[in-house]
């Protein structure tokens, strides 16, 4: 073993769902969805039938923009580790 090399149980075990393609692909599914229940949000302070189901598209925007949020700042986070590869 050089010194240069570490030894496979010190590197850096990344799982599938957490490399950059897989954050990307999770980040463009999630987009439609943010879409969506912003434009819910809109109808349903429109219609007075649906104001009182406002927190289903809220929700959506929530968690999707939630999730959103936490993909960019892991991607950022990864690059900031691997020296802008």
């Amino acid at each position: 073993m050089g010194w240069g090399k570490k030894p496979v149980h010190r590197q850096k075990h990344i799982p599938w769902y957490d490399n950059q393609a897989a954050c990307r692909i999770v980040f463009w599914m999630l987009f439609p969805i943010l879409l969506l229940g912003i434009a819910g949000l809109f109808e349903a302070m429109k219609t007075e039938r649906w104001q009182q189901n406002v927190w289903v598209p809220a929700a959506m925007s929530l968690i999707s923009g939630w999730l959103m949020l936490r993909m960019v700042l892991r991607v950022i986070r990864r690059r900031k580790e691997d020296g802008f590869r």
